[in-house]
């Protein structure tokens, strides 16, 4: 199905966004970052690869995505030919995934993968000369400290929107910063507290 309106999500993991960035190759010769967003909260996943065939975004999907985070409602694709490959059909179908694809007359349909893309961009041409040549091994870093900062379109961090709290951060410990912490509760009084808070 190919979206000619925007596209709305309402909680974590009911849309995932996917996407490939090329980028100059490194010197581990890796060129490809297959991008993962959660459309809700914005939380990111960028994991470099060799390539943009279908055998490679299934593994990336499994291994880095399903398998930590669970399996979304529906993943939404630009119009990539990997992305509507056989395998990748097979999979989506058993897991119960439904997709859809961007409209090749409509390409902003979804602009926000687009958006985390040139954020993305921005902060590796923020690395020193010496580290463009390694940008792949820096890339975790980079997708995590987006992750953890204030998105002004939905007012919180992706990573609190997606846990349900806010991250302990290393400059926190060298300040000694402590966020506010209840005292040891119970796993039920934990989840009741997580509930109203994601209210």
């Amino acid at each position: 199905m190919a979206y000619l309106h925007t596209i709305s999500s309402s909680k974590p993991l009911e849309l995932a966004c996917i996407d490939f960035l090329t980028i100059e190759t490194d010197r581990k010769n890796i060129s490809n970052v297959l991008v993962v967003t959660d459309h809700f909260t914005r939380y990111a996943q960028a994991c470099p690869t060799r390539d943009q065939r279908a055998t490679i975004v299934a593994k990336v999907l499994w291994e880095k995505y399903f398998v930590v985070y669970g399996l979304p409602e529906q993943i939404h694709f630009d119009q990539g030919r990997d992305f509507k490959s056989h395998l990748l059909r097979e999979i989506f179908q058993m897991a119960g995934i439904w997709k859809s694809w961007t409209s090749p007359y409509h390409p902003q349909g979804d602009p926000q993968p687009e958006r985390f893309n040139r954020t993305l961009l921005n902060m590796l041409g923020t690395l020193r000369n010496e580290q463009k040549d390694c940008w792949s091994q820096h890339l975790a870093f980079l997708v995590h400290v987006y992750n953890i900062t204030r998105n002004d379109a939905t007012g919180a961090s992706p990573y609190s929107l997606m846990f349900g709290r806010e991250t302990r951060l290393l400059i926190d410990l060298c300040f000694g910063v402590v966020k506010d912490q209840d005292e040891s509760e119970s796993y039920g009084q934990y989840a009741q507290k997580l509930r109203e808070r994601l209210r």
